[in-house]
């Protein structure tokens, strides 16, 4: 059965292995193809997480049906070949803040003063009340909070 995600929140998968190893680190690498339907492929490293226990993580890009499936340089039948599904659907209640409702932040190409979301979203300025009142004078490189915060972007209000 497949599980449930949300669009861009964070999702955690678990494998157990089936063999300890000296240097997990150095011995073994684990890693997971995720295919959305439209054919968009994710790869994403796992990580050791003590004993037999191995992580990893996705935050689905795309609402729909993503399978997976599961790869090592090690012949670990725990961890080879391992397969599922989930189905990413878009959060019942939007985040409060309009900055996290659509996706990852990056910059625009090319553009100096453009911010682009993960769903496409391009901003034209990205303004200090998009950031919370808490992180201002942390994005603006002081915590100080007797200093005079620097806007983000000089046309910031």
């Amino acid at each position: 059965e497949a599980m449930q995600a949300y669009l861009w929140q964070e999702i955690e998968l678990t494998l157990t292995a089936e063999n300890s190893y000296a240097n997990p680190y150095t011995d073994l690498q684990l890693w997971i193809d995720f295919t959305h339907e439209s054919g968009q492929q994710l790869r994403r490293p796992a990580f050791w997480d003590g004993g037999q226990t191995w992580r990893i993580r996705l935050a689905p890009t795309k609402a729909g049906r993503w399978t997976w499936r599961s790869f090592s340089n090690v012949a670990d039948e725990e961890l080879i070949g391992k397969t599922g599904e989930l189905t990413a659907v878009a959060p019942e209640i939007a985040p409060d803040n309009r900055f996290h409702r659509h996706g990852f932040w990056r910059m625009s190409p090319g553009g100096r003063n453009y911010a682009r979301s993960g769903d496409g979203l391009l901003h034209q300025r990205l303004h200090r009340r998009d950031v919370p009142r808490q992180d201002r004078r942390i994005w603006a490189g002081t915590r100080d909070p007797g200093r005079t915060a620097t806007p983000l972007h000089p046309t910031a209000a």
